[in-house]
């Protein structure tokens, strides 16, 4: 079993060094690192609430709020009030956060092309069945597997 602690560990070293390069690339931006998967959830379900967010990115609810906070107050989202609910806050990306969206996704692209590259199509597959192996090992909630950013639906 020595060697399952050799894979989780090269699994969070590969996640700490990914963390490095991302922040290094995007310093002095409005959006940190942490926050792009709950702009991209707004963006891809415009008028999502904060529940939403949270269970689709499966952290609590009072970690969505600061982040929801932060980025109103950076002007990447706003909140609007429900028409009829009065006291529910619907989110939605601003212009401001669609851009700084797009920019910060085209760093996360670049950086899954630099530490993919020199994998053939057959070693990414197998890789990708390894890690969805481990996924299913602890995945006994039933959460959806897919990235939440890209659903498009309200629940």
């Amino acid at each position: 079993m020595d060697g399952c602690w050799n894979v989780i560990g090269r699994l969070m070293l590969l996640n700490v060094l990914r963390g490095k390069r991302l922040r290094e690339r995007t310093s002095g931006c409005a959006l940190h690192v942490g926050q792009l998967p709950v702009l991209e959830c707004v963006i891809a379900s415009p008028g999502c609430t904060q529940h939403q967010l949270a269970s689709r990115l499966m952290v609590t609810p009072a970690s969505i709020a600061q982040s929801t906070k932060r980025l109103q107050r950076a002007g990447l989202i706003e909140k609007r009030v429900d028409e009829e609910n009065l006291r529910c806050n619907r989110l939605y990306a601003t212009a401001e956060g669609v851009a700084l969206a797009r920019e910060h996704r085209e760093s996360f692209d670049q950086l899954n092309e630099e530490t993919l590259r020199g994998f053939s199509e057959a070693e990414l597959c197998e890789l990708a069945a390894l890690l969805e192996r481990m996924i299913d090992n602890i995945n006994d909630d039933g959460v959806s597997l897919n990235p939440p950013w890209k659903e498009k639906k309200h629940d």
